[in-house]
């Protein structure tokens, strides 16, 4: 909810005598001396590190002593936009602010009405703030209401008000470049502008980090979160890029060596929730569902999280021969209205567990229908008959998947595999072949059982070849 620029703050002298100041006071039982705008930098510190509860424990603090105190109030209101989802009480916080010419107090009323989808009244609103607002920060207001929009899908319109920077070269105007170009699809494109942003400020962590959570390469975006590292070893976020990069990569021990240290700086239950994962694909279910267990203990302010948990349990307890149990976290998430393709995939998984192929293919067919990407989505599908050893079912979908999509590479081992297990051979040779050259690190992941450890994936189609007696 900060901005990257809040960070070199927080390891300033004055914000952590400021900080010391209030823990002390806390610790002490009495009152405490900072203004308001000093607690709200406070609650933002605790927020960035996933200290969710604590971090709206000093905004309302602050808001005791200083009722009608903008920032602590902005905190709110973002909070329950983004972490609760609880519109109705963020607008309760934005209608207590009493400054209606702070750019803070415009920019969270956009961000409300892009919540609620209420664009028209997002745009008059920013239109109503040009009008209002200091010239000083009219460019905080176009940059701020453009992150908004490209948050809330409205490229287009984010478009605009970037082409209204005046400085093309400006490391603003390139970053903001990079995120439209992203989330146009164009992550190469994105790539191409962070590096300029990087040549202009090589030890800045924050780009570091950027770029790393783009780069489609795992091993590219591990090597751009160790430089952020290399820059600065207390930030939570590389960390989880660089276990995220591994996890890809099917290396679940560095994975979780690096989620391992993302938890020591990140005061929050995500952590936990990664790390159950790498437990998980090590086939420690036993392991995995104790840590989902701990997240779900944390996890009582951030809904997108517990909807994780309880998605991730019911897929360790199908997986652990308990489908009742199961099903009681499937029904959990349709109790929080949680509905679209994934839950189907989930539920339609466990059925196939239970040997309820039938069933299986219903749930499966309505998630095709909700899906918003059905080529992704059939994928996920073939993918989860294949884990459960309907391999012909998989290798028809996988075929029809690169039917679709003959240039598709992502899932080029899975058909190879399956191609194996049903004694496909010439088949099973062409799509190793193909799936060594096209994705190395899927073909590792996916084909690595069948050769010997120190074999790289190139030599993994010779060795097949001289297995299978062909020439």
């Amino acid at each position: 909810m900060t901005n990257n620029s809040n960070n070199d703050y927080f390891k300033s002298e004055e914000f952590i005598n400021n900080l010391r100041l209030y823990e002390d006071s806390q610790k002490a039982g009495g009152g405490c001396i900072l203004s308001s705008d000093e607690l709200a930098d406070i609650a933002e510190y605790y927020f960035e590190k996933g200290a969710a509860q604590k971090a709206r424990g000093v905004a309302e603090y602050a808001i005791s002593l200083y009722p009608d105190a903008t920032s602590p109030l902005v905190f709110l209101a973002r909070f329950y936009i983004n972490v609760k989802r609880d519109y109705k009480t963020a607008y309760k916080y934005i209608s207590r602010i009493t400054d209606t010419s702070a750019l803070e107090y415009y920019t969270i009323l956009i961000e409300y009405y892009l919540a609620t989808g209420e664009y028209d009244k997002a745009r008059q609103t920013f239109i109503k703030a040009e009008d209002n607002i200091d010239q000083e920060d009219s460019l905080y207001l176009i940059l701020d209401t453009a992150y908004l929009l490209y948050d809330y899908g409205q490229t287009d319109e984010a478009d605009k008000l970037k082409e209204r920077i005046e400085d093309k070269e400006s490391e603003d105007y390139l970053k903001m470049t990079a995120r439209s170009l992203s989330e146009r699809g164009d992550n190469d494109g994105a790539i191409e502008m962070l590096e300029k942003v990087i040549d202009k400020d090589p030890f800045n962590v924050d780009n570091w980090i950027l770029i790393s959570s783009l780069q489609l390469k795992y091993s590219d975006s591990a090597t751009s979160a160790e430089y952020a590292i290399a820059i600065d070893d207390k930030q939570a976020d590389a960390y989880m890029n660089l276990g995220n990069s591994f996890f890809k990569m099917c290396n679940y021990t560095k994975a979780l060596d690096a989620y391992d240290k993302y938890s020591k700086l990140s005061d929050n239950e995500l952590g936990d929730i990664l790390r159950a994962r790498c437990y998980f694909c090590m086939q420690d279910t036993a392991k995995a569902y104790q840590l989902l267990m701990v997240a779900k203990g944390k996890c009582t302010d951030n809904k997108n999280n517990l909807i994780d948990i309880y998605k991730d349990l019911a897929i360790v307890c199908g997986w652990s021969s308990k489908p009742e149990t199961a099903f009681e976290y499937i029904n959990l998430l349709k109790k929080e209205k949680y509905k679209d393709a994934e839950l189907n995939l989930i539920e339609g998984s466990i059925l196939l567990g239970m040997k309820k192929l039938e069933q299986a293919n219903d749930v499966f067919t309505i998630g095709y229908e909700l899906s918003t990407n059905k080529q992704e989505y059939l994928f996920q599908v073939a993918v989860s008959f294949y884990e459960h050893s309907y391999d012909k079912a998989a290798y028809l979908l996988f075929k029809e998947i690169f039917t679709r999509d003959p240039k598709r590479i992502r899932g080029l081992a899975y058909l190879a595999v399956t191609c194996n297990y049903l004694g496909f051979e010439d088949e099973f040779l062409k799509y190793l072949t193909i799936a060594v050259e096209k994705n190395p690190d899927e073909a590792k992941a996916v084909l690595g059982e069948m050769f010997p450890n120190s074999m790289q994936p190139y030599d993994y189609p010779e060795y097949a070849r001289r297995t299978l007696g062909k020439k």
